[in-house]
């Protein structure tokens, strides 16, 4: 396991360890969703859908 895969793991944690919607979900999310728009995988696959569910998820922020 790389150190980017470690990362989402921690970051994934912090947002399933706290209440939707709290201030530390809110934070962990939006550093899980910045690290996810810069992976190449995203960059790749960011023609079909994927910007408008995640400006549906930050929306939520």
């Amino acid at each position: 396991m790389d150190d980017q895969d470690e990362r989402l793991r921690q970051l994934i944690a912090a947002v399933c360890q706290h209440p939707d919607g709290s201030r530390e979900w809110r934070k962990a999310m939006s550093r899980l969703l910045i690290l996810i728009q810069g992976l190449p995988e995203f960059r790749k696959y960011s023609s079909i859908d994927c910007p408008d569910h995640f400006s549906r998820i930050s929306h939520k922020l």
